[in-house]
C-alpha cells in the first residue's frame, strides 16, 4: 500500500513527473512539506510537473524564495495555514480555497510574493477566507492587474492600493466584505483608488465596507 508519511522533506529534489506524487506525498496523510530546493511547481501536461491540489490535510509548506507556482498548485488545501518563502504565481487558482477549513485560531493570513509579482491571475486567492496580507517586500501588494475572481470571497482583506491597476476582471474582489482600499488616503477618509480605465462586472459587488 501507499506510505503514510505526514512530514516530508525533499529540499534537493526537482519534481519532474507526477509519479512522485502518490508514492511519497500521500494526499490522505501529508501534513508538512519542505520543498525548498524546488524552483518551479507547474502541473504541466500530460504528466510532467506537480500540483498539491486537494491535499486537505496539508498545513505547512516551506518553499524556496522565487519558486514559480503554477495552476492549482495549492487549490483545495483547506487546512493550509503557513507558507514559508516568497512565491511567484504563474498560473490560475494557485491558492483557491486554501485555508478555508481553518478555525480562527489557526488561519492562512499572509502570503509573500516575489519582487516582480504585480499581476494576480484568475481565481488565485478565491475563497481564502482569512487571507489579509499579500506582501511584496513586507508591504501590501500594489497590483497592476487583477484577473477574474482573483480575490473573490477574501472576507478578511482590508487594505489594497489599486491606483496602479490597468485591468480588473469580473468579480475580482466580490464579497471582500472588509475591503476599505487605502486607510486615511484622503482627508482622513478610507479611499479605494482604482487606476483602471474600466471596471468589469461585479468587480466590487458585496464589498460592504467601501465608503469612498
Amino acid at each position: 500500500g501507499l506510505p503514510i508519511f505526514t512530514h516530508v522533506a525533499l529540499p534537493a529534489y526537482n519534481f519532474e513527473d507526477l509519479a512522485i506524487n502518490p508514492e511519497i506525498l500521500n494526499k490522505a496523510t501529508l501534513v508538512e512539506l519542505d520543498m525548498s530546493g524546488v524552483s518551479i511547481m507547474n502541473a504541466g501536461f500530460p504528466a510532467r510537473g506537480l500540483t498539491l491540489e486537494g491535499y486537505a490535510k496539508l498545513e505547512k509548506v516551506t518553499v524556496s524564495d522565487g519558486i514559480q507556482i503554477g495552476s492549482n498548485a495549492f487549490n483545495g488545501c483547506t487546512n493550509l495555514h503557513e507558507v514559508n518563502g516568497k512565491v511567484k504565481i504563474i498560473g490560475t487558482a494557485a491558492f483557491k480555497n486554501a485555508g478555508k477549513g481553518l478555525t480562527e485560531a489557526q488561519q492562512l493570513v499572509t502570503i509573500n510574493l516575489t519582487d516582480d509579482s504585480t499581476e494576480i491571475p484568475a481565481n488565485t486567492f478565491e475563497g481564502c477566507t482569512y487571507l489579509k496580507n499579500i506582501l511584496v517586500n513586507g508591504e501590501q501588494i500594489v497590483p497592476t492587474k487583477v484577473d477574474t475572481q482573483a480575490f473573490k470571497g477574501c472576507a478578511a482583506l482590508v487594505t489594497m492600493d489599486l491606483s496602479d491597476l490597468t485591468a480588473i476582471g469580473q468579480q475580482a474582489f466580490m464579497n471582500c466584505t472588509s475591503l476599505i482600499g487605502v486607510e486615511k488616503a484622503m482627508n482622513g477618509k478610507n479611499v479605494l483608488q482604482v487606476g483602471a480605465a474600466t471596471i468589469s462586472k461585479s468587480a466590487f459587488e458585496g464589498c460592504t465596507a467601501l465608503t469612498y
